[in-house]
């Protein structure tokens, strides 16, 4: 009977000790470019810079460009690192509207946790 009750509490610890928290653990994203509300013209070639790091390997990092009905992907690594930067310049679309836009990153590790972060800024059509 002991090792009945021995085994069963041990089960139990071992079951709470190995479950993860909700939202506990995720890749960190900072970015630093583009700025929060900057504005921009149409065909500016424009700096996205920022840093994603991890605990745990990261398993795929994106980039996305959002404007309009767009979805532009302007970054997509496959990555088996616990930190990656990136400083990469692309050019903006040439918009006939003052537009609003949005570039996010996503950002996933090998166990499925992913967090995202973004920033707004403007495009002035040419």
């Amino acid at each position: 009977m002991k090792k009945l009750v021995f085994a069963t509490a041990l089960g139990v610890v071992a079951l709470f000790a190995c479950k993860k928290e909700e939202g506990d653990d995720l890749p960190k994203i900072t970015i630093n470019s583009p700025e929060q509300g900057k504005e921009y013209d149409g065909l500016d070639s424009v700096l996205l810079d920022f840093s994603v790091t991890h605990s745990d390997d990261l398993h795929m990092v994106t980039g996305i460009l959002i404007y309009g009905d767009k979805n532009d992907t302007v970054f997509d690594e496959h990555a088996h690192t616990t930190s990656l930067e990136v400083s990469e310049r692309i050019r903006l679309p040439n918009v006939t509207t003052h537009t609003d836009a949005i570039f996010k990153v996503v950002a996933e590790d090998h166990n499925e946790m992913e967090a995202e972060k973004e920033v707004e800024f403007h495009i002035h059509p040419l």
